[in-house]
């Protein structure tokens, strides 16, 4: 399997309520050449039922056998990652529509650019 230009990376520890927006908020960037890497902190909610009845293609899901903590689930993330670029996600963070594409337009146009960031708006 080929790599896709963009991994977004999301780990998570009992925030099945807050996934389907944040997977939802990627699914609606226009984007056709990405991954969705979740890795589950062992969560004790539905998240892993919740994921895997998305049946959605471009998730990988992988869960750790026990709570190692977010810092060993963030690496994780990173390391499970295949992608050419890579967008950290909280799993309880949403993307504008559309953003992500402007952020690959830069990079794609300026070899020379390795971070591409944005403001946030709080929500509630």
């Amino acid at each position: 399997m080929n790599a896709p230009e963009l991994s977004i990376c999301i780990y998570t520890y009992n925030s099945a309520h807050f996934l389907p927006d944040a997977i939802g908020s990627v699914m609606r960037q226009g984007l056709e050449d990405f991954e969705i890497v979740i890795v589950d902190n062992a969560s004790q909610d539905d998240t892993e039922a919740l994921v895997r009845g998305l049946n959605n293609q471009y998730i990988r899901y992988f869960r750790n056998p026990e709570n190692f903590g977010p810092h060993y689930s963030a690496t994780r993330c990173i390391a499970e990652a295949r992608g050419k670029y890579m967008r950290h996600l909280c799993a309880d963070d949403v993307l504008v529509d559309g953003v992500l594409l402007k952020q690959m337009e830069v990079l794609r146009r300026r070899p020379d650019v390795a971070l591409v960031t944005c403001d946030l708006c709080a929500t509630d």
